[in-house]
């Protein structure tokens, strides 16, 4: 079995914190702003910092804006729109995880790549999470919320998949995009 490197450990740690983190500062966020407003000014705020990055690739740009859309302003506006109403920021952060077996899925169906049982076994795993979640009295009281976040994971790893067939742009560009 290959160990993972203290320094990749602590990043994989520090990713985690800033994710948690983020889904607590939107949730604060959303209680003052409209899920669309909260969404509008988080983006007006990466693309004043991303600005310089921005380059057009002819021939590439209708694919680029579709990857966009999927991976940036909708799946943001159905993430904010679930967490604007959830009681519980908690399952939401899980439901939202979903988007990591839903682009494996996507990419086996739309890209041909190949799974092994190891992950088959993690994407049920996940599925099931979810579902027991999802069958908490309290949980599924706002399930709604829940809808609107899988619906998030599930079109931002669309965006995912749209982003794989785009190699001409560096990663800065497809943030920036």
């Amino acid at each position: 079995m290959t160990q993972v490197a203290p320094r990749h450990l602590l990043a994989l740690l520090a990713i985690t914190l800033i994710w948690g983190l983020n889904l607590i500062v939107s949730k604060l966020g959303l209680a003052e702003l409209p899920p669309l407003v909260f969404t509008t000014f988080r983006f007006a705020i990466l693309a004043a910092v991303l600005w310089p990055f921005l380059r057009i690739v002819p021939g590439k740009m209708n694919a680029m804006v579709v990857a966009a859309l999927l991976s940036g302003a909708i799946n943001f506006a159905l993430l904010f729109a679930g967490l604007s109403i959830a009681q519980n920021v908690s399952a939401v952060a899980i439901a939202s995880q979903l988007g990591i077996p839903f682009t494996t899925l996507l990419s086996v169906a739309l890209l041909g790549e190949t799974v092994r049982w190891r992950r088959w076994t993690g994407i049920a795993m996940s599925f099931l999470g979810v579902m027991v979640i999802g069958l908490d009295p309290v949980v599924f009281s706002y399930w709604p919320s829940l809808v609107l976040v899988i619906a998030s994971a599930l079109v931002g790893s669309l965006g995912v998949i749209a982003i794989k067939r785009l190699p001409e742009f560096r990663p800065l560009e497809v943030q920036a995009w």
